[in-house]
């Protein structure tokens, strides 16, 4: 699943994405005896969230221009992601992703419907990223798309 997620991020925010692995790849060198061997998230940080009401928040270590991913699992429940800040409200069944900026955006959980709701929430730790030298890049433009799928211009 990290390798999907790493995937995923590397094609819709390449530069989070190396800034994460090489971030994470510091810190492991700075702390090899007591960091995971094999953490292969592009993200240094995980929550697991489970069963619980998510109040209305933003993620306040996070950079401004830094992707949460969330991952929905669980099984039969029928819950929505509400994103205050535009107005929206999303389906968020089982299986679902979502890529936000979760320091930008306020987003909430209320109560749902139905079974066992389980959340794998991604973020990456801005002081982290200072410190180990890789701060956050800027969020792609829509030159970069341009470029990257289009015409070019």
């Amino acid at each position: 699943m990290e390798r999907l997620a790493n995937a995923i991020l590397g094609i819709i925010h390449p530069d989070l994405h190396q800034a994460g692995l090489a971030a994470n790849v510091a810190y492991k060198d700075c702390t090899a005896s007591c960091q995971p061997s094999n953490w292969t998230s592009a993200y240094s940080g995980m929550d697991v969230i489970v069963n619980r009401i998510t109040p209305p928040h933003r993620d306040a270590s996070g950079a401004s221009s830094s992707y949460d991913l969330l991952i929905s699992l669980g099984k039969g429940y029928k819950a929505k992601l509400c994103v205050t800040d535009i107005g929206a409200q999303f389906a968020y069944h089982p299986g679902t992703l979502v890529f936000l900026c979760g320091k930008v955006l306020e987003h909430s959980v209320p109560a749902w419907e139905g079974g066992e709701r389980v959340v794998i929430a991604h973020y990456m730790k801005d002081l982290l990223h200072d410190r180990m030298g890789f701060p956050c890049p800027n969020l792609p433009s829509q030159t970069f798309w341009w470029k990257q799928f289009g015409s070019g211009q």
